[in-house]
């Protein structure tokens, strides 16, 4: 706690009494009688001869004073005594200054900050907001507010109960902004004056996540789940029903490019693919196993079941593909597996044992469906020409 400096002085500006701290203040003896404004430091005195003015007019006020050297900052209250005279009330106020002004620096370093900073204080009041802050929510709205209640990774009920890193999903309009949140508590002396949060908006950083995941996952031409999807997704294999491989080959595809071009073969590609999403049923996957290959990953009672899903798939791949003012017919064998066992934590096995059914339908002829066969020798399983 600081002194308080008192001062009363008469109609004549004459000092009538002062208190300790008051003649400490002084720069010059200070006795009752003595004129007021002989003792009265030189940075004072305009401010305080106005405010004392004022106060023999009868209005009081309050008055700020700055020494340069040493920095000391003070504040008066100057008011009205009987008889004309006036009351000078004095506190140094340098700690509560500096304390202020570094506040003010951190809100000035925060202001201008490429991220959006709010300070909420021990009850959720929301203090401040900066500029990136208020042009992120579109005013210096509270952050339970702006969130959405349909926070996708996290709930956020109120500010203060934002983790070290919390992503939300905020709903604007038709569109989703996806804001990541870090939160750090402000001490002050060791005490606990508030939360610091920072917002970043990364939604375009989500959207290129969710394009690169595609990109990994999905085949460019056609659309369809790739082959690394397949092997290593575990969503492929969630349902016990997914019991039935099914591995579809296009026979002579090579002759499609040679004779119409490649481009014709990508179209060719894209209606199968086409076909297959038509094809197959709600939970089920297809996929781009490469080049001309694909492989579906089905739902099965029986191997009969299979076959006859199988060859519904190799009636619908072989109508006419219509590719401009040309024609293409193509068809396919397709090789089948089923399983009563539960799928593993890899399908390449049963892709295999697919793939060899599938090779057996080339050997008989092509344009035929083949359920797996009893296991051969190595001899008899070598595959025939495409």
């Amino acid at each position: 706690m600081t002194e308080t400096l008192l001062l009363c002085l008469d109609v004549n500006d004459r000092v009538v009494s002062g208190n300790p701290a008051a003649r400490r203040w002084c720069q010059a003896a200070l006795h009752a009688g003595s004129s007021w404004w002989l003792s009265c430091p030189a940075y004072a005195a305009a401010a305080l001869q106005d405010a004392v003015n004022s106060a023999r007019c009868g209005v009081g006020g309050n008055v700020m004073v700055h020494q340069v050297d040493p920095a000391r900052h003070w504040t008066f209250s100057v008011t009205p005594a009987p008889g004309g005279g006036v009351i000078l009330e004095g506190h140094d106020v340098t700690a509560l200054q500096q304390s202020q002004d570094q506040v003010s620096w951190w809100e000035a370093c925060f202001e201008h900050l490429p991220v959006a900073v709010t300070f909420y204080d021990t009850a959720g009041c929301q203090l401040f907001g900066n500029v990136a802050y208020r042009e992120l929510v579109g005013t210096l709205a509270p952050l339970q507010d702006v969130l959405a209640a349909d926070a996708d990774e996290s709930q956020v009920a109120a500010p203060l109960q934002v983790d070290a890193g919390s992503t939300v999903c905020v709903r604007r309009g038709a569109s989703d902004q996806h804001l990541s949140l870090q939160s750090c508590p402000v001490e002050r002396h060791g005490i606990w004056t508030g939360d610091l949060v920072m917002i970043r908006d990364i939604t375009s950083h989500r959207g290129l996540e969710r394009r690169l995941t595609y990109q990994a996952t999905h085949d460019e031409l056609t659309g369809l789940l790739n082959r690394s999807a397949l092997e290593t997704n575990p969503v492929t294999r969630a349902s016990p029903r997914l019991n039935t491989m099914i591995f579809i080959d296009l026979d002579d595809f090579k002759k499609v490019n040679d004779t119409w071009g490649h481009a014709a073969g990508d179209s060719v590609l894209q209606a199968v693919a086409c076909r297959l999403r038509r094809w197959q049923e709600a939970g089920e996957f297809t996929v781009r196993w490469g080049g001309d290959e694909f492989v579906a990953l089905i739902g099965a009672t029986t191997s009969k079941q299979a076959q006859r899903r199988a060859e519904v798939l190799l009636s619908a791949l072989q109508q006419p593909v219509q590719i401009g003012t040309q024609t293409v017919s193509v068809t396919a064998c397709i090789g089948v597996v089923r399983t009563d066992a539960p799928l593993q934590r890899r399908v390449t096995d049963l892709i295999a044992r697919a793939d060899t059914a599938m090779y057996a339908a080339k050997r008989s002829g092509k344009n035929t469906v083949q359920v797996e066969l009893p296991l051969q020798s190595p001899a008899d399983d070598s595959h025939a020409g495409r």
